[in-house]
């Protein structure tokens, strides 16, 4: 059941075209904390939207990923 969470919360996150929906999404997914959302949050750090991005942040340090060059390359990009 976790899983099917995650992977609706991961659909609505990177394709949902409402911008408040994806930054609940992402925030959503940082509050089940599971580590297989980890690289589409960090796709999320490109988003358009300011909240989406400030939200994926925020889900990232809850998830807290062993290797944090994942985070450190998406955001010197």
């Amino acid at each position: 059941r976790v899983q099917q969470a995650v992977n609706a919360l991961l659909q609505l996150a990177t394709r949902d075209p409402a911008a408040p929906v994806r930054a609940e999404a992402a925030r959503a997914l940082g509050t089940i904390n599971d580590a297989k959302a980890i690289d589409s949050l960090v796709l999320l750090l490109s988003d358009p939207d300011y909240w989406t991005r400030l939200r994926a942040i925020e889900a990232i340090e809850l998830i807290g990923p062993r290797d944090p060059a994942c985070l450190q390359d998406a955001l010197r990009d």
